[in-house]
């Protein structure tokens, strides 16, 4: 077969992951099933494999693999996993290409069935900061003798390639990840003016939502209409709603808890201002969102936000300063915004596109 014929067949892929959506966790892994869905949405065969302790049954798409959840011994154990469950999923899918998600724990593994099947693997590393994953010696060598083996590796954003780039020498290709931009766009409409920011995501420390209530607290003489709304669930909730009776803006939050997806746009639409000022954001799936919803969006300049936000479509803010977070969100609410210009804008992230570009590197690597 030649290279033409190549690029215009469709391709197989087996998905590798650690992270996939669960009835016990539907949020879990959700840009892994939307990028496993772009494929499969352009006609190509796709099949998912996800290898977790917490991992649940399967389908005639998805293989389900399980493994004891333990400290001791766990990076032997995931790898291994990762190699057995990888094994059998390519002996019985046959695909032309595995694509397995971060370095760890199963990339080693996925790597190991590839090469006994000869079969090409593309690697997708997720994590940010990227060094949070090394660890200890151990790690960092496993991680850094998968890299330099794969086929091709991909990474979210710039912020992460450069990372990567640090522990090996080597082509690095940016792919962001897939948000569903239709789904949010349904939901546009004119905004409501009526100064309400909006959160979602995890309430984790590095999160920062800590921030937007000091800024909230800051503004409340100069905004008296000033609320949000936070979309989420997490290890913080509890002290953030201390935090906030503590500043005397309880009145002004509402903590809305964790949400299906399905409902978040409508949330979106609700808002003038999503808010995302987190410590460190590998990608920042959860701004593609509100701007597709038609939702101009304010966040840190915290690694993945940087290839997202532009003026045209909102602004970036230093990290850890509360005071810089208010002026800018008073900035923000007063400027006067294009829903439909936001909308599109937000396109460049859509499944299709991500599609195009990941199918891509899947045919460089058939044909080389």
């Amino acid at each position: 077969m030649n290279a033409g014929q190549r690029r215009d067949r469709h391709v197989s892929v087996l998905f590798v992951t650690p992270w996939y959506p669960t009835a016990t966790d539907p949020a879990g892994g959700a840009f892994c099933r939307d990028a496993f869905e772009a494929v499969r949405a352009q006609g190509h065969a796709a099949h998912v494999l996800h290898v977790a302790p917490t991992a649940g049954s399967g389908s005639s798409a998805h293989r389900r693999a399980r493994y004891p959840s333990t400290s001791r011994g766990a990076l032997l154990i995931g790898i291994a996993a990762g190699a057995l469950a990888t094994l059998r999923a390519i002996r019985e899918w046959r695909p032309d290409v595995v694509h397995a998600h971060v370095s760890l724990p199963l990339a080693p593994g996925a790597l190991i069935a590839a090469r006994a099947f000869g079969v090409p693997i593309v690697l997708t590393e997720h994590t940010g900061p990227f060094e949070s994953l090394l660890g200890n010696r151990a790690r960092a060598m496993v991680v850094d003798a998968t890299l330099r083996r794969m086929d091709a590796i991909c990474v979210v954003s710039r912020f992460l390639a450069a990372s990567v780039e640090r522990r090996v020498r080597r082509r690095i290709d940016i792919v962001p990840n897939p948000v569903d931009t239709r789904l949010f766009r349904r939901a546009m409409r004119a905004a409501p003016r009526q100064d309400r920011l909006l959160f979602v995501g995890r309430l984790a420390p590095e999160k920062r939502v800590d921030l937007m209530l000091e800024a909230i607290a800051r503004l409340s003489g100069r905004l008296p209409r000033l609320s949000l709304r936070v979309i989420g669930a997490g290890s913080e909730e509890a002290s953030l709603i201390r935090l906030a009776r503590t500043l005397g803006i309880a009145d002004r939050v509402e903590f809305s808890g964790a949400m299906p997806r399905e409902r978040v746009p409508e949330g979106m639409a609700a808002a003038d201002l999503l808010v995302l000022p987190s410590d460190v954001e590998t990608f920042g799936s959860v701004l593609v969102e509100a701007l597709a919803a038609g939702r101009p969006v304010l966040a840190t300049r915290s690694g993945g936000p940087i290839d997202i936000v532009e003026p045209s479509v909102g602004g970036l803010v230093s990290g850890g300063d509360a005071a810089e977070l208010a002026e800018a969100i008073v900035a923000q609410l007063d400027r006067p915004w294009d829903e439909r210009a936001l909308s599109d804008y937000a396109e460049r992230w859509s499944l299709d596109a991500y599609a195009e570009r990941q199918v891509a590197i899947y045919r460089r690597l058939l044909d080389g």
